[in-house]
């Protein structure tokens, strides 16, 4: 189990150290594995944030997590990564900021064809 609300406390911080390790990077191929472990901890990351940066925050705070919640969608829908080990869930077919993105892909995600829960 996770600690939300030491994801939450600690999040830029972590973040940070991916942002560092990406660009101290001097190979693509390692390049290439920071971005989807940043992809991976932002969807962590952003769902143990989303009150404190979403709900509460003020504009900053908001435009900051609609760009990295965007940027993250995008990469995983380019990348076309599975989302968890059961491939029962995909992305929903657009970005909604009034929800959180766990919440937004457990439960108001779309399911992959063809797979029942």
């Amino acid at each position: 189990m996770y600690s939300y609300a030491y994801i939450d406390e600690n999040y830029e911080y972590m973040r940070q150290l991916l942002c560092d390790a990406l660009e101290a990077a001097d190979r693509e191929e390692y390049k290439e594995r920071i971005r989807i472990l940043l992809i991976c901890f932002d969807f962590l990351g952003l769902s143990s944030s989303y009150d404190r940066m979403y709900t509460d925050g003020d504009e900053t705070l908001r435009a900051l997590y609609e760009q990295r919640y965007t940027d993250m969608y995008n990469g995983i829908k380019d990348r076309d990564m599975e989302l968890f080990s059961s491939s029962q869930y995909s992305l929903p077919n657009e970005i909604d900021f009034t929800v959180n993105p766990m919440t937004q892909i457990y439960e108001y995600g779309s399911r992959r064809e063809g797979v029942t829960p």
